[in-house]
């Protein structure tokens, strides 16, 4: 279920940015800020909603999900669960 939301949130973000991309281009109908303002609110949207799914399933102990399976620990405390979403991140 929260691989089903995850992806659902990536696609969500991904048709955000497209949208985004598409309307910069053709240069925003109702001025730059009104114009880009719902495609750029879909895009961060399904980023969250993808960032949730993440993190419901680490507080889940979900290790269907690779991510889950290889950085986190049912021993864990509930702060480094939470922690946890950003702990594969390189350079962190």
């Amino acid at each position: 279920m929260f691989a089903l939301l995850g992806i659902a949130g990536i696609l969500t973000g991904l048709a955000g940015s497209v949208w985004l991309v598409t309307a910069g281009v053709r240069g925003a109908p109702l001025g730059i800020v009104t114009g880009l303002r719902r495609p750029v609110q879909t895009m961060v949207g399904g980023a969250a909603l993808a960032m949730l799914a993440l993190e419901g399933a680490l507080l889940a102990d979900d290790f269907s999900l690779e991510y889950v399976a290889n950085h986190h620990a049912r021993a864990t405390p509930f702060p480094f669960n939470v922690a946890t979403g950003w702990a594969a991140l390189e350079g962190s």
